[in-house]
């Protein structure tokens, strides 16, 4: 993803194997997207963690979306690797991305319009120096 445009980030896990086990393995992701966006000068506007694929809407203020993703990626894999005792991929292949090209698409991407819609997500509103994290529990 180019410099200066937001884009759509998707992760899945490899197979239907899940990424998050536990609460804290949530947690554990939201503290990495939090450093990551701060070390790598990422705009986060909205991210999806689902039970085994994660949605996030970033903007990269440099050209280190790959290596902030990297980053994020392979750190979360080996934390869970050690801590469910467990060897492997966790990830089903490189991370997919879709470029924004207006306001207009940002506004109907699919972490906002399916996957928020439907599913128990998580948002992470920055604010200046401020997080707030909230849970959807819109059952289905």
């Amino acid at each position: 993803m180019a410099y200066g445009h937001s884009g759509q980030v998707t992760q899945r896990a490899a197979g239907k194997e899940p990424l998050f086990l536990e609460d804290s393995d949530y947690l554990f992701m939201l503290g990495l997207l939090k450093e990551i966006t701060q070390d790598y000068s990422l705009s986060m506007y909205v991210f999806c963690l689902m039970e085994n694929h994660a949605h996030i809407l970033v903007s990269p203020k440099e050209e280190n979306l790959y290596d902030a993703m990297r980053d994020l990626f392979s750190r979360y894999a080996m934390r869970f690797n050690k801590k469910y005792e467990r060897k492997g991929h966790l990830f089903g292949g490189p991370y997919r991305q879709a470029v924004c090209l207006d306001d207009s698409y940002a506004s109907c991407c699919s972490i906002a319009n399916s996957e928020m819609d439907s599913m128990n997500c998580s948002t992470l509103g920055i604010h200046g120096s401020t997080v707030s994290l909230s849970k959807s529990t819109k059952s289905t």
